[in-house]
């Protein structure tokens, strides 16, 4: 993988996974992958329900000097669930998904994590009670980070009163006020990176009945505008520094300098025009997108990476 991305106008930087085949049981051989270029390890969307992995694990990536990226939820709880658990999943008759499922999990976590020391990042909460059990931990000195997906910020579960399987994600869009929780907690610094959480999923797999529907969207070209319609222009400074720098930190990468003699390394964007993925625009494979034609607020207008560039 890395060898196939360099010198282009991305860096791309690979994790390991830290079971074998990301199934939860077996460690994998982290210390060889580590040496061969990832720079952390994660099984992506499939939480470790067993808790003696998640602590060995944790012991030894910090003796490797790297850390763990672990999904939380608690599939005993959440098992079968299709959409946040709440008011709008009684009136559409789906079954819901407990945000206790993830907070019972974050708060498993991070109890081994006190034991073990090491560093963890969970990559994305969507509650409110998430969110203080975070805030808490960094406050006792827990070497722990976090992550919400840009949808997050911009949509509460309401929006799923039409079945459109396309808002059908992991996590699921919570209520208005986890919603707002998190626009707070990025605000102030307590959810330090936003992501994409882009997740393709083909045709075949979406065009369902909602309880059939795979989880996912695609939205590594709306991520942008999708904070930009959470947290608004005046806090362009806090999603800035939540999509750039801190996710580099977090992963212990030099942070880019704009300067005489230094490398490119540059997003350029705009808070007055407007982003609407269309069929056309659309440079996924997949389709599986809430917001196809549809204008967002700001727009992505291309990168600079030294030499290269890219410009949509």
């Amino acid at each position: 993988m890395l060898n196939k991305t360099q010198n282009k106008v991305v860096d791309v930087y690979p994790f390991g996974t830290i079971t074998i085949d990301g199934k939860g049981k077996d460690m994998s051989e982290m210390y060889d992958m580590k040496l061969s270029g990832a720079l952390a390890f994660s099984d992506y969307k499939h939480a470790i329900s067993d808790a003696g992995t998640v602590m060995r694990a944790l012991q030894y990536a910090s003796n490797i000097d790297s850390f763990i990226v672990t999904h939380c939820n608690d599939t005993s709880i959440s098992h079968n669930g299709q959409m946040n658990e709440g008011e709008t999943a009684t009136t559409l008759g789906l079954k819901g998904i407990p945000a206790l499922a993830e907070e019972l999990m974050i708060q498993r976590n991070l109890s081994i994590l006190e034991y073990t020391g090491g560093k963890l990042h969970i990559p994305t909460i969507s509650s409110r009670e998430s969110v203080e059990l975070i805030k808490k931990a960094k406050a006792a000195g827990l070497n722990v980070t976090c992550g919400v997906a840009a949808a997050n910020l911009f949509l509460d579960d309401s929006a799923l009163k039409d079945f459109d399987t396309n808002y059908k994600v992991d996590p699921p869009l919570r209520m208005k006020k986890d919603m707002q929780a998190l626009r707070n907690a990025v605000e102030n610094g307590v959810i330090d990176v936003i992501v994409s959480d882009h997740m393709p999923q083909d045709t075949e797999s979406k065009e369902l009945e909602f309880d059939l529907a795979d989880f996912g969207m695609i939205n590594l070209q709306t991520a942008f505008s999708c904070a930009l319609e959470g947290l608004k222009s005046k806090n362009i400074e806090s999603i800035i520094k939540a999509l750039t720098e801190k996710p580099r930190a977090i992963l212990g990468l030099e942070q880019p300098t704009i300067s005489e003699g230094a490398e490119a390394n540059l997003t350029l964007f705009s808070l007055e025009d407007e982003t609407e993925l269309t069929e056309k625009t659309n440079n996924s494979k997949s389709r599986n997108s809430p917001f196809l034609n549809k204008a967002l607020k700001g727009k992505v207008i291309g990168t600079v990476k030294g030499a290269k560039s890219f410009f949509n």
